[in-house]
């Protein structure tokens, strides 16, 4: 008695009606093979035509998903990168000097707001000459005592 077993055909190239696991490594010119059915005997591993000495495996390549994943962590690490270039070169760019500055002697009566308005050039901002007053003398309030020193930039 005999039998005949018949397997499907397998078509070259990829196939719509298979699923294909992403990020699969498959050498250039891969076809499928059917599934050896288990009453089958398996050949010895010595009748499998040997690879020639020396020759070159052929690259191995990617899925079109799996390209799309590399890319996508290659552009997150790149984002990250400038973020860390930019915070560091952020923090490494020092403060502009301060404006050269005149000793100023509290009169009786003055008040911050009044020394910043009696020194701010024209189209500075008082409120940002107060900020800087206070910033330059290490001031806690802005309360003033009769003659008290102050370095005041020149606007």
């Amino acid at each position: 008695m005999s039998a005949l077993t018949a397997h499907p055909a397998v078509v070259p190239g990829p196939s719509r009606a298979r699923a294909r696991r992403h990020l699969e490594l498959v050498r250039p010119g891969f076809v499928g093979q059917p599934a050896a059915p288990a009453r089958m005997a398996q050949a010895p591993a010595s009748a499998a035509p040997a690879a020639a000495p020396g020759a070159a495996a052929p690259p191995m390549r990617l899925t079109v998903r799996g390209r799309r994943v590399l890319a996508t962590l290659g552009l997150v690490a790149a984002t990250a990168m400038s973020v860390a270039v930019g915070g560091w070169a952020g923090s490494a760019v020092a403060e502009p000097a301060p404006a050269a500055a005149e000793t100023v002697t509290v009169a009786p009566g003055q008040t911050l707001w009044a020394v910043a308005d009696a020194n701010a050039g024209p189209g500075t901002d008082v409120r940002e000459l107060v900020e800087q007053i206070v910033a330059i003398n290490g001031l806690e309030s802005t309360e003033l005592h009769v003659g008290q020193q102050l370095q005041v930039p020149r606007g």
